[in-house]
């Protein structure tokens, strides 16, 4: 992402999480079904809802914003 952190579908569980560069994990989305992928371009997510047939955004300001 912009901010230099890693974002991970986490598939199993739904969501799409941040891994900060202190190893901490926060969850960026989450509801979604069996999401695969995921890119951030400036301040906003993108994740492949693979379950749900679709690529949906996430507004998601860099931590200390």
């Amino acid at each position: 992402s912009p901010d230099r952190t890693v974002l991970v579908a986490d598939t199993a569980n739904g969501r799409i999480r941040r891994v900060l560069r202190d190893g901490m994990i926060t969850t960026v989305a989450a509801d979604l079904s069996d999401p695969e992928g995921v890119a951030a371009v400036d301040d906003v997510v993108w994740a492949s809802d693979t379950g749900a047939g679709r690529v949906t955004s996430v507004d998601d300001p860099p931590p200390g914003r």
